[in-house]
């Protein structure tokens, strides 16, 4: 097993990533999207 693939099963197995059966295709948990919003929100830009 390569380790993109170990890395991929550890979020599998936390409840981040959803397997839809599909290679290639993946549900996102909320807990998920909240940690990408939180990594894109300080990279957004808004004119103050």
């Amino acid at each position: 097993m390569d380790m993109q693939t170990s890395f991929l099963d550890r979020l599998f197995e936390s409840g981040l990533l959803i397997d839809t059966g599909i290679d290639g295709l993946y549900g996102r948990s909320g807990q998920f999207e909240e940690a990408a919003a939180t990594v894109r929100r300080p990279c957004v830009f808004r004119p103050a």
